[in-house]
């Protein structure tokens, strides 16, 4: 063989491997990892998407559940009487107006309010009155676009229950709104021939005012709809997407979760006859996909066109995209993932199911013992970096001393953007205390063991619901060691306290004031604030501790006074000063919670004076259903404290509220375990638990077996 084809087999050869080398890489991405990818993209869509609708299923829900409340809070109002409704003079149309204003408040939800007198034929409103055949006429200052006077009338003299329109175009005050949702309930509820009728218009757009930051870029292609019990659209949120209503109602009804071109998520409303549903179009999902796709072609052109010195760097090149994709793939999860943990540290959960329920939909893991560390330092930067270094150095240790053996999994330490954008913060989540407790030790060694330029704040150890009290402390820890003359990591119970023993007992001393609030017991209210008193008392000199307790307290009587329509600003920051008026601040703190608890005793009304148990039972029967019937909205609703309907409740009954509500609750769930075949998730909503889990829990304590095992004997005795 002669020189000539010697190069010749030679560049054959490399040319043949070259070829190799780079096409066996890019045909494995395109047969097994595009539509691994592909899948993973659905997966995490429709998991965000379940996760989003939930909020909107709880937002909407709670807004129907204090629509529906607004007829009996009429109905039973002393001060609406028979001449404000019937030929009253302006003055009594005055005072009825200036009635309905108090009972439905400031709620920015709703567009207009009226009620309807079937007798009379008139319409009154917050603002103005209007006869009947003012209403509903072309150029009348109230009339919808597409319903004629004839049917809009007949439709209210013939309301028997509570009804929602879809939304349709209204005309109001000459300015015409698309997108009016009706509501109307006859007054009292459930009266075919009752007099009255609320009307109530609400915007389509209100009902999914929560969900914009969920949506955002990443949510594009992807809308919500609100479907009544036939499936029809009552709201979207997006007109713009091209589907008819009919299209909509057929994916709904197909029961199918992947249809087509589709992605469906769908939960049905545990208060209302209605469906909330989430469609994700897959086109816009792997639009993203299809352009790593094309670039990865190019791509591939160019490496068999280049020379044999860039293969390592095209063979680089060529996997960037993918990783950036794998990136962008997992963005929507921590986005939800960080807003989950956000919630924990704000207080938002109180129960550990509520905590396991959301971190499931966000797929984060929470064990029993957690801890919040919060670090501020004076550049972001500079924070960041040396947070980063720091705890790579702690993780060395403690793969180190775990030595394998899968200790090391029952272990997680977090990075949320917490509730201050300025702090680096830390949750870090362990299966055991004494777990936790060591790299929290391991934590402060290496802090100490180098110079960094940051100050560091440790909470105390906490149950997934009690996040937010380590978060606080861990806060209230960082701020005292700021007025430190060196960067240092401090503990909560290290912050020098003056006359209080530990901090535990101011905070203890906060939950108490918190249920005293959440009871509307007016004598443990004062009683909660004196002792808060003698422990701010007690935080005078420790400026950073006074102000972080201060403004917690502060802020939760002034959220009790907004929600009954009062203006009391919020405390967000206390400014630096050289001296705080200690007296002036804890004299407006007593002030507030002394017009507080004054209110509420004026507002007590002889109601419960003549109880007879028999009405409570027969409450508690007619809202056995209603997942937030309570011993406090019972006794809301007959007019008595919180403790005085529990002490006379035990009495008469022999056993405490709740124990006679779940027994009320098992007995109605046999009842639809015997005679129906619904599911246990339907049966659960039925009589009034959140989740299928939360109804067996309660079953197997009362009747020794499951719902399912329940049922299974009831089919073998047949």
């Amino acid at each position: 063989m002669n020189e000539k084809e010697r190069r010749k087999s030679s560049y054959l050869k490399f040319l043949f491997s070259y070829v190799i080398v780079f096409l066996l890489p890019v045909m494995v991405m395109l047969i097994y990892f595009y539509p691994a990818v592909s899948r993973n993209m659905n997966e995490s869509a429709l998991i965000a998407g379940k996760h989003s609708l939930t909020l909107l299923k709880n937002s909407v829900d709670t807004q129907f559940r204090m629509i529906s409340n607004y007829p009996s809070a009429i109905w039973m109002d002393p001060d609406i009487t028979a001449k404000m409704l019937h030929d009253g003079s302006s003055y009594d149309h005055y005072l009825l107006q200036t009635e309905l204003k108090k009972i439905v408040g400031t709620n920015p939800f709703l567009e207009k309010v009226l009620l309807f007198n079937r007798n009379d034929g008139l319409f009154f409103g917050t603002d103005t009155l209007y006869s009947s055949w003012e209403i509903n006429n072309p150029g009348s200052a109230f009339f919808y676009d597409n319903w004629d006077k004839e049917a809009f009338m007949t439709y209210f003299l013939g309301l028997k229950k509570m009804d929602v329109r879809e939304a349709e175009p209204v005309f109001m005050n000459q300015t015409l709104m698309n997108d009016i949702i009706t509501i109307s309930l006859p007054i009292p509820v459930g009266n075919p021939q009752a007099e009255l009728v609320l009307i109530v218009l609400i915007r389509e757009k209100n009902l999914f005012s929560d969900m914009g930051s969920l949506q955002g870029e990443e949510g594009e292609g992807s809308f919500f709809a609100v479907l009544d019990e036939k499936n029809r659209p009552i709201a979207l949120s997006a007109h713009e997407a091209g589907l008819t209503e009919e299209t909509i109602t057929g994916l709904v009804e197909s029961g199918i979760k992947e249809n087509g071109q589709y992605l469906i998520s769908s939960l049905d409303s545990n208060y209302y006859d209605m469906k909330y549903v989430i469609i994700q179009d897959k086109t816009k999902i792997q639009q993203g996909m299809n352009r790593v796709s094309r670039n990865t072609l190019v791509l591939f052109v160019l490496l068999l066109a280049g020379g044999a010195a860039l293969i390592w760097s095209f063979a680089h090149i060529s996997y960037k995209p993918i990783l950036l994709l794998k990136k962008k793939v997992s963005s929507r999860e921590e986005q939800l993932k960080n807003y989950f943990f956000t919630q924990c540290m704000g207080g938002v959960f109180t129960e550990e199911e509520q905590v396991r329920e959301n971190a499931e939909a966000c797929s984060a893991v929470l064990f029993p013992w957690n801890c919040c560390i919060v670090c501020q330092g004076k550049d972001r930067e500079t924070q960041k970096a040396e947070v980063t270094a720091i705890l790579e150095k702690v993780t060395q240790k403690w793969l180190s001393m775990m030595g394998g053996g899968g200790k090391e999994k029952q272990f997680l330490c977090y990075r949320p953007e917490g509730l201050n954008k300025e702090y680096e913060t830390l949750l870090v989540s362990a299966e055991e205390e004494g777990m936790l407790e060591t790299w929290i030790k391991m934590f402060r060694e290496v802090y100490q063991s180098e110079t960094y330029s940051f100050y560091a704040g440790i909470g105390r150890s906490a149950a997934p619901p009690d996040i937010h009290t380590s978060y606080m402390l861990s806060v209230a820890a960082v701020e005292y060691a700021m007025t430190r003359k060196r960067p240092s990591a401090v503990s909560y119970d290290c912050i020098e306290v003056k006359r209080v023993e530990n901090l535990n007992e101011i905070f203890e001393c906060g939950r108490h004031l918190e249920i005293a609030v959440l009871r509307k017991n007016g004598a443990e209210l004062r009683s909660c604030t004196g002792r808060m008193i003698k422990y701010l008392e007690g935080l005078r000199g420790a400026e950073e501790t006074y102000k972080v307790v201060y403004r917690n307290m502060y802020n939760l009587l002034a959220r009790e006074w907004n929600a009954r329509g009062a203006k009391k600003e919020y405390i967000y920051t206390i400014a630096d000063k050289k001296r705080l008026d200690y007296e002036v601040m804890e004299q407006t703190f007593s002030l507030l919670a002394d017009q507080l608890s004054r209110m509420w005793e004026e507002g007590k009304t002889e109601k419960g004076k003549d109880l007879d148990i028999r009405d409570v039972f027969r409450y508690m029967e007619e809202n056995a259903g209603d997942y937030n019937l309570s011993l406090q909205s019972a006794a809301e609703q007959f007019g008595m404290s919180y403790s005085n309907l529990s002490h006379y409740f035990k009495n008469s009954a022999g056993m405490n509220f709740s124990t006679w509500l779940e027994r009320l609750r098992v007995e109605k769930a046999k009842e639809y375990l015997e005679n129906s075949e619904d599911s246990l998730e339907k049966i659960a909503a039925e009589v009034g638990y959140s989740t299928a889990n939360g109804l067996g829990r309660v079953f197997k304590k009362h009747c020794g077996m499951t719902p399912g095992e329940y049922r299974k004997s009831l089919r073998h005795s047949e």
